[in-house]
């Protein structure tokens, strides 16, 4: 039997063409969390699954940033996804997670932006470096819109108080149901 040990959170990293994992004999690559936190604050929209866990409105994850997508890559669309970048992140600064937090893009090439989020805490900086494929990001938004009736069915197990709703075990009911 295999024992998988766990420090931290399964490093979320972007490809260029969407999220992946890294697995390292066996186990999956860990990160404290904060890499993961800014990937998801900035690639989660409103049709991510996990908002239907969220108990808080400001618990969910209601990035723009890939509202982008569907738009020619163009000087005006990168000052936009600097302007979505740093709205998605500037709840890691209200909640006291980092001093500073403070995305720039920049136009790589045809149809790839470079997006950086450079992140400050006491003693330590840091700058997460994202490379995104403009048209392979165009393709993964129009298939998630494609899918866009699983969240619906999602939306519909919600309680009239927002709250998920269980089944008769205590099971938090599923869209495969």
């Amino acid at each position: 039997m295999a024992i998988l040990v766990t420090d931290g959170d399964p490093k979320i990293y972007e490809t260029g063409a969407g999220p992946d994992l890294s697995i390292v004999n066996g186990q999956p690559v860990m990160d404290e969390g904060l890499e993961n936190a800014v990937y998801l604050s900035l690639f989660s929209g409103p049709t991510w699954w996990g908002n239907i866990l969220a108990s808080d409105a400001y618990e969910r994850y209601e990035s723009q940033l890939e509202s982008l997508f569907r738009r020619t890559l163009t000087n005006q669309t990168r000052l936009d996804a600097e302007k979505y970048a740093a709205d998605a992140l500037a709840w890691m600064k209200t909640d006291g997670v980092v001093d500073k937090i403070t995305p720039t893009a920049f136009i790589l090439g045809i149809n790839i932006l470079g997006l950086h989020i450079k992140i400050e805490q006491p003693g330590r900086e840091e700058t997460i470096r994202y490379q995104l494929n403009w048209a392979t990001m165009e393709a993964s938004y129009q298939s998630k819109l494609d899918y866009n009736h699983v969240e619906k069915r999602y939306l519909n197990m919600l309680a009239e108080d927002g709250t998920p709703m269980m089944t008769e075990d205590g099971e938090l009911m599923s869209v495969f149901e």
